[in-house]
């Protein structure tokens, strides 16, 4: 969670509050794995801090975009991040921030 903290904090501000969703192995016969983190209300007023070997770009995306985002076949974890949103879907969050973006995860879930 340190790790997964310290990253959305270079690569996408301070998020207000996180839910671990946990983890799943990097690929067939692989002893890595990749583990998920679900961040509300990270800020929109950031600077990227990339380390020398790091790259990308953030978009942020209105939620009621989320699910055509992620069948659209432009994500590469789109498996990762559904059973993700299942997992907050699912859950019982410590925060009320979090209980908040469940809420709608279930809403986004069950819509037509």
């Amino acid at each position: 969670m340190d790790a997964a903290l310290r990253e959305l904090r270079e690569e996408t501000g301070h998020p207000e509050s996180a839910f671990y969703a946990g983890s799943e192995w990097f690929a067939a016969n692989s002893s890595r794995r990749k583990h998920l983190v679900i961040a509300a209300n990270a800020s929109e007023e950031f600077v990227t801090t990339w380390d020398e070997s790091e790259s990308g770009h953030v978009h942020l995306l209105p939620i009621s975009e989320l699910m055509d985002f992620l069948v659209s076949g432009e994500l590469t974890d789109a498996g990762l991040a559904c059973r993700g949103l299942a997992a907050l879907a699912r859950s019982n969050p410590k925060t009320e921030v979090l209980a908040d973006l469940r809420d709608c995860i279930r809403q986004l879930l069950v819509a037509p």
